[in-house]
């Protein structure tokens, strides 16, 4: 059995400006922020990493009664027996991680959470708790760089492979990536890139996941899955078309793309594996 004991109180500063200050100090970071509502939970640090949990109990203490947030960082692939690059492979692999220190934005507002394998000592809560309230404003930070060029033949020698694949019955659906390197003109930090991502012009869900000096960040659209007392909740974007600040532009690009018979049909394909996925496990699925 472990015992978990997590300790939450109201702050009234702004979360990614205490998460930048404190996350110096701590090897493993993850941010969940939804730029969109105020669902934005940001870790710093390791109280405990866990493959499963069953057999785990917490205790809540604190003038907030705020469970435990867990976090994961795990392939998408994860049984792809294909290894991963050098970059992700310096990742520890983790089914659930319980950060030390917590910053929570929700319905509830915002609060500072410590855990621990012990009561959690006053002193370290009131220390963090300066830390956040004393931290200064961000600031975005431009960083220029130059684009190395992947390379075209061995694109077109992929996508003639999938093309082939497709045509066998091997399979039906193939989603190709590229990888880009970017050189920077200077030095820059995940703080940096994390803070242009939330206060910039990207929408959706901002994550990041740093450990030592590796770190994996984006921002995306999609929901992977959201859970509210019995409903569970997923979401994906497999078409996609150009944008337009044009409202009349926008709503002809949107009719364009739902009679798009490509796009269509690429996004019955996730959505077909999503209902699969959520059937094995719920009931009503829509």
């Amino acid at each position: 059995m472990t015992r978990i004991y997590s300790y939450s109180q109201p702050i009234d500063s702004d979360i990614v400006d205490g998460f930048c200050l404190l996350q110096k100090g701590f090897t493993d970071q993850f941010v969940y922020y939804d730029k969109q509502s105020a669902n934005r939970y940001m870790g710093l640090g390791r109280c405990i990493a866990l493959s499963q949990m069953e057999g785990v109990e917490y205790e809540v203490e604190g003038p907030i009664d705020q469970p435990p947030v867990f976090f994961s960082f795990n392939r998408f692939d994860a049984e792809n027996p294909k290894a991963t690059d050098e970059l992700f492979e310096a990742f520890p692999r983790l089914k659930f991680m319980l950060p030390e220190v917590v910053l929570v934005e929700n319905e509830r507002g915002r609060m500072l959470q410590v855990n621990s394998l012990s009561p959690v000592y006053p002193g370290r809560i009131a220390r963090f708790a300066r830390q956040v309230a004393g931290a200064p404003r961000r600031e975005r930070v431009t960083v220029p760089f130059t684009l190395e060029r992947d390379s075209r033949e061995q694109w077109r020698s992929e996508v003639d492979a999938a093309l082939s694949a497709i045509r066998s019955g091997r399979v039906d659906k193939v989603v190709l990536s590229r990888r880009q390197r970017l050189l920077a003109e200077h030095p820059f930090s995940s703080k940096d890139l994390l803070v242009n991502l939330i206060d910039g012009d990207a929408r959706g869900t901002v994550l990041l996941y740093r450990y030592a000096d590796v770190f994996f960040c984006g921002c995306t659209p999609e929901l992977l899955v959201r859970k509210r007392g019995q409903q569970l909740e997923s979401m994906c974007l497999a078409g996609t078309c150009p944008a337009s600040e044009d409202p009349d532009r926008a709503r002809e690009l949107a009719s364009e793309l739902m009679a798009d018979e490509k796009n269509r049909a690429e996004h019955e394909h996730v959505v077909h594996f999503m209902r699969e996925v959520l059937g094995r496990i719920c009931h009503d699925v829509r």
